[in-house]
């Protein structure tokens, strides 16, 4: 699909774009090659992405690394050898728009690379709200009562709170407003590192340095 991807391919700053239809629990597969001595290839090699559904490459992709070109095989997603324990590289090209994302290769050894994660949404309800009464106001028990009980079932013109609002450990939140959604994908690296570590309600009430340190990253500065 090389010849559908917008950008200047020679350009390793620039942002090159793929237009694509997800398929529901296929891999997405991006095969590479490094164009430079595959010695102590995670400091001048890197892989980053962020798509349009909220997957980055903060994620848990699984890498494969070759001395020779990737396998059909391999771009299938198929194949052995895969790990999930990408190298950190210290490329230093980076998305200009995404620049804080983690820049990831297969290893220090490694000419051609392939990155494959699985698109598969799972999301859990946590808070839903219908009616404009007292459950959501701002300084409602909600926001900062870790033994706030659920209410709700999730049904239509129903206000809801579930367990995971104050008990699941989130990696992605979905804002769904008016019909309308957004993803955001809470940084796996940096400063404070956000995924798997808090609960909806702790980051909703967060007020620690630690917690604003790591939000920053979602955003970069300016």
């Amino acid at each position: 699909v090389t010849g559908q991807v917008s950008g200047d391919i020679s350009d390793w700053n620039a942002e090159k774009v793929l237009t694509f239809t997800r398929v529901p629990g296929a891999y997405l597969v991006i095969a590479a090659r490094h164009w430079g001595s595959p010695v102590n290839s995670c400091a001048s090699a890197s892989f980053q992405i962020k798509c349009s559904n909220g997957m980055t490459s903060a994620m848990g992709w699984d890498i494969y690394g070759s001395s020779s070109a990737i396998s059909m095989a391999h771009r299938a997603g198929g194949g052995t050898g895969w790990s999930t324990t990408p190298c950190s590289s210290s490329s230093p090209n980076s998305l200009s728009t995404a620049a804080w994302l983690p820049q990831i290769w297969a290893s220090d050894s490694a000419k051609y690379a392939a990155f494959r994660i699985r698109d598969v949404d799972t999301w859990e309800l946590a808070l839903k709200s219908e009616w404009d009464d007292s459950t959501f106001y701002h300084g409602a028990d909600v926001w900062s009562n870790g033994t706030v009980q659920p209410v709700g079932t999730g049904a239509a013109h129903e206000n809801t709170i579930t367990e995971a609002f104050t008990s699941l450990h989130v990696t992605r939140i979905k804002l769904v407003v008016n019909s309308r959604s957004a993803i955001i994908t809470l940084p796996e690296s940096g400063t404070g590192s956000l995924q798997d570590r808090y609960s909806l309600q702790s980051l909703a009430t967060a007020r620690s340095g630690l917690l604003k340190a790591a939000l920053s990253q979602l955003v970069p500065s300016t």
